[in-house]
């Protein structure tokens, strides 16, 4: 309410109660006075202490220092915490196993070995037949007896009836062999029914056969 409206309500006052004390309106005025001026210095010691309250961090940065230099600003020390280490853990290490090296094996059969072959059978030869003779072994006469006597063995391992003998007593082997009919010979052989078995036993022998030839069998007696 302005002093307006105050003297316009205190006029309407006196008109109903008689007439006021003449100082009755100045009186009013100073005490409306005296309130809004206790209302403002109310309201300014809050606005003070809002404005201590929130200044207290920021001021404590600007003090000057009694010696009139300004003042160091102080702070809060950090602490900076390191975190424990993990502990590394070093992964499992697999040793390498290298594969077991390969032994190659000697693909030369041993007696044993070709045995377990079905084998043809040998001829019964008789003196004057006439048969298809493998020859396993062919030397000089005197020569290369250990030769002829490890083509005995094996024709024997094998159970072949076999004997070292003179090539003469085959007839018409030496022509086929290609060999010197001046040079007296010794061979190992064995003989067959035919061709086919013949052809068969040089095929399964490993060790390779000197030649076949198609003989007359002498010196049987």
């Amino acid at each position: 309410m302005n002093d307006l409206d105050l003297r316009v309500a205190l006029q309407r006052d006196a008109d109903l109660v008689g007439e006021p004390s003449p100082d009755l309106l100045d009186q009013l005025v100073d005490r409306r006075r005296h309130q809004r001026r206790q209302r403002a210095a109310v309201l300014g010691a809050v606005a003070a202490v809002v404005v201590i309250g929130a200044g207290i961090p920021l001021g404590s940065t600007f003090l000057t220092r009694s010696d009139g230099g300004p003042a160091t600003q102080t702070s809060t020390p950090t602490i900076e915490v390191t975190p424990s280490a993990t502990p590394s853990v070093s992964p499992e290490v697999i040793p390498e196993v290298s594969p077991s090296p390969t032994t190659s094996v000697d693909p030369t059969p041993t007696a044993e070995g070709t045995a377990a072959l079905e084998w043809p059978a040998a001829a019964e030869a008789t003196h004057g037949g006439q048969y298809w003779a493998v020859f396993l072994e062919v030397a000089r006469a005197g020569t290369e007896q250990a030769e002829l006597q490890q083509a005995y063995d094996a024709a024997s391992a094998l159970g072949y009836p076999s004997g070292i003998g003179d090539v003469a007593c085959s007839q018409g082997a030496s022509e086929q062999l290609g060999l010197d009919p001046a040079v007296s010979y010794q061979a190992v052989s064995i003989y067959f029914y035919d061709r086919g078995e013949a052809q068969q036993f040089v095929d399964q022998y490993e060790p390779g056969v000197v030649g076949t030839a198609f003989v007359t069998a002498y010196c049987l007696d």
